[in-house]
């Protein structure tokens, strides 16, 4: 069997280890969670088009549309917002890093390179997204891959 999506993905690992917290335990938590998971999905358009994802890119600011920096300021105040609501007990949307947490991380890493302008919240989860032991070997292994590094500056 192969799932290619990455919500699909994520919704049959819940499935298979309905014992662990994929998703929030709290209906009203998991609910805001699939949403929030949801528009990172699909949505965000001018982050993606003017923001490619790109662990070699040296950080450096871009000059952004007004498109991008609606959708910068709409996924900062998202992350103020939930971890305020649902994270008080710890360093991620909903306190423990959940399937939510996984689908933004490709942004953090667009809001690192980029230079993104975001609220010292936004720069605490970052932070935490960050130097979680998997996003630390995402950013190692990338480094190290032999390839130029110039094909992926932009």
């Amino acid at each position: 069997m192969c799932v290619w999506d990455s919500l699909a993905i994520i919704e049959y690992i819940a499935e298979l280890y309905p014992d662990r917290a994929i998703w929030p335990r709290d209906p009203t938590a998991r609910a805001t969670a699939r949403s929030l998971s949801c528009e990172m999905h699909s949505g965000f358009v001018a982050l993606r088009k003017e923001c490619p994802m790109n662990f070699r890119r040296t950080p450096r600011p871009v000059e952004p549309s007004d498109k991008l920096l609606a959708d910068v300021a709409h996924i900062d105040a998202a992350w103020g917002e939930t971890r305020s609501r649902f994270g008080r007990g710890g360093d991620f949307l909903f306190g423990d890093f959940c399937a939510a947490d996984a689908m933004f991380a490709p942004g953090v890493n667009r809001f690192e390179v980029y230079e993104l302008p975001v609220s010292n919240a936004g720069l605490a989860y970052m932070e935490a997204i960050k130097s979680l032991p998997c996003g630390l070997e995402w950013s190692r292994r990338a480094r190290e891959e032999d390839l130029s590094i110039e094909q992926f500056e932009k």
